[in-house]
């Protein structure tokens, strides 16, 4: 994380701690009626609770938020992520094992529900949520983000290397290579995902340490469009020493993403812009 974001986070975590897990599990006329979904890994849990007490205290709150985990990660949680467990905000285990876990689980347990995928090491802005609930009411059968990159393309057809992908600036626009990024936040419209995105063989062999490219992918080749949402919030605020482990070094530096991207591409038919 950036220096100067350090002690804005601090402060940040500070008023979440003081925030009673009680009073946020509790059900509020303002709540939406979608699920949270996220997931974690063992070196982020000392911090995961920071990230749940920001989307239960959103200004429109969620009617569910839901971890899910490994199944060897039973009894292994510390006390400051099980104290948060309640009406709400629940715990959940599943033999699947890689980044897709954030939607993937979700997707089969609540087929019928709308779903907003997090991070699990950042703090959101109180109007995060309800931001990504109004562009859905706008574009009800758009894959709705706050943050996007544009999926760039060499003469040849080639993917450029990830690097090179531009941010999307643009509010409130759709176009084919419009790629969401999850740490953002990305809303998932009820009953439009394809069963394909649930296919753990094909993600696992083609994407297997990049969840946003296989939603992309997935999503791209039936036809359903990613959008930007309108009025995003200021970007999510990182916590410190919760990056000792992360997927940037082989997905960005080693460029792995664009070579992911390309066996997508491949095996999907997908289109190049060339």
């Amino acid at each position: 994380m950036k220096v100067k974001e350090i002690i804005p986070s601090l402060l940040k975590m500070a008023r979440l701690n003081r925030l009673n897990p009680q009073q946020l599990n509790q059900p509020t006329p303002a709540d939406l009626p979608l699920t949270v979904s996220c997931t974690s890994i063992p070196s982020r849990f000392h911090v995961i609770d920071k990230t749940i007490r920001s989307v239960l205290s959103q200004s429109t709150p969620p009617e569910r938020m839901i971890l899910w985990l490994h199944e060897r990660h039973k009894n292994t949680l510390p006390d400051s992520l099980t104290r948060m467990v309640g009406d709400k905000f629940k715990i959940h285990y599943t033999t699947l094992d890689s980044p897709h876990c954030k939607l993937v689980p979700n997707l089969l347990a609540e087929p019928g529900k709308t779903v907003v995928t997090c991070d699990d090491d950042l703090i959101y802005e109180p109007n995060w949520l309800n931001s990504l609930w109004l562009s859905h009411q706008r574009w009800p059968d758009d894959i709705i983000c706050h943050i996007a990159r544009r999926i760039s393309y060499a003469d040849d057809g080639t993917p450029l290397p990830y690097k090179q992908w531009g941010t999307v600036k643009e509010q409130g626009v759709t176009e084919p290579n419009l790629l969401p990024l999850g740490y953002g936040g990305v809303l998932y419209p009820a009953n439009r995902m394809p069963t394909l995105a649930t296919d753990s063989e094909h993600y696992l062999t083609l994407a297997p340490k990049a969840d946003d490219l296989w939603f992309k992918a997935v999503t791209q080749s039936h036809g359903i469009n990613s959008r930007t949402s309108l009025n995003p919030p200021s970007a999510p605020y990182p916590m410190p020493n919760s990056q000792t482990i992360s997927l940037q070094k082989t997905n960005v530096r080693e460029d792995g993403n664009r070579l992911q991207w390309e066996a997508l591409q491949s095996q999907l038919g997908l289109p190049s812009d060339s």
